[in-house]
C-alpha cells in the first residue's frame, strides 16, 4: 500500500473531530495521550481516538483501543487521516468498532458498519471546505478616464505659490490675490504687479497688503556662476543664516 499524505495538520483534524462529536451530543470531557501520534477523548458512554500518522492505519490501533479500560457497552470510535488497512476493517467489523476518515477539508466519513450507525441524521458542514473561484475569461480593464483639470488656479505674484481661484489672499506671503473674474484695471492703490492663471493672463492693479514685502528677484548674469533650485530652477533662493 502507498502511503497518502493528509493535507490537514493535527491541531485541524483535532478541531474537525471535536466539532463533529458535539454535533451528536458527544462532547468530550477528558482528554488524554496514551501513546505517541494518539490523542483519546472520552465522554459518557463513548471513547474517541484520533490515530495521527501518514501511513495507513493497521489492526494493532484497532486492538489498543479494544484493550482500552472503558464501561461495558461504550461505544469505541477510530479517527484517521489517512486509510485503514484490509485486517483493521476486518477486525473492527467484528469487534463493533467504527472507523472514519477525515477528509482535507475536515469532512467526516464511515468505514465500517459501525460508523454508519452513528452517523448523525443531519449532516455535519466540513469546518475547511473552500469555495472554488468561478473560472471566467480574462476580462481587460478599460483605460482609465482622465478629466482634464480646467480650473484657472492663481498665481501670487509675489512669491509664485498657486492659490484657489476663490482665494483672496496668499497663505504663504499674505500678499492680496485678483479674484477669478477679475479682467479690468482697478483703482490704483499701489505698485502694479502681474497676475498670472493657468491658460490665461489677467493685468491689473492689486493692493499689496504691505509694499515694503516687494523685493527684486535675482536675474542670473549669463556665463557667471549662480544660485539656482533643483528642484524648479528658480534663482529666487534665500540664505538663511542659522545662528541669527
Amino acid at each position: 500500500m502507498t502511503t497518502v499524505q493528509q493535507a490537514l495538520g493535527f491541531t485541524e483534524v483535532y478541531h474537525a473531530v471535536t466539532q463533529w462529536l458535539s454535533h451528536i451530543e458527544a462532547t468530550p470531557e477528558s482528554l488524554s495521550e496514551p501513546a505517541d501520534g494518539i490523542v483519546e477523548m472520552r465522554a459518557q458512554s463513548l471513547i474517541a481516538r484520533i490515530k495521527y500518522t501518514k501511513r495507513p492505519v493497521g489492526q494493532g490501533a484497532v486492538l489498543s483501543l479494544l484493550r482500552a479500560d472503558t464501561d461495558e457497552g461504550s461505544d469505541r470510535l477510530l479517527f484517521a487521516v489517512t486509510s485503514y488497512s484490509d485486517g483493521a476493517v476486518a477486525l473492527a467489523n467484528s469487534h463493533v468498532v467504527a472507523l472514519y476518515l477525515v477528509g482535507p477539508d475536515g469532512l467526516i466519513t464511515p468505514q465500517t458498519s459501525e460508523a454508519h450507525a452513528l452517523m448523525p441524521r443531519r449532516p455535519v458542514p466540513p469546518p475547511f471546505s473552500i469555495q472554488e473561484r468561478r473560472k471566467g475569461p480574462e476580462m481587460e480593464l478599460d483605460a482609465p478616464n482622465w478629466t482634464e483639470d480646467t480650473t484657472e488656479w492663481l498665481t501670487c505674484p509675489h512669491c509664485g505659490a498657486a492659490h484657489h481661484p476663490h482665494a483672496t489672499e496668499c497663505g504663504r506671503c499674505n500678499v492680496a490675490l485678483a479674484d477669478k473674474g477679475a479682467s479690468e484695471a482697478v483703482e490704483d492703490s499701489g505698485p502694479e504687479v502681474a497676475v498670472h492663471t493657468r491658460g490665461r493672463k489677467a493685468t491689473g492693479s492689486i493692493q499689496l497688503s504691505d509694499p515694503s514685502m516687494i523685493r527684486p528677484v535675482p536675474v542670473a548674469e549669463p556665463g557667471r556662476p549662480h544660485l539656482q533650485c533643483r528642484t524648479c530652477g528658480s534663482s529666487d533662493i534665500e540664505l538663511v543664516d542659522p545662528i541669527s
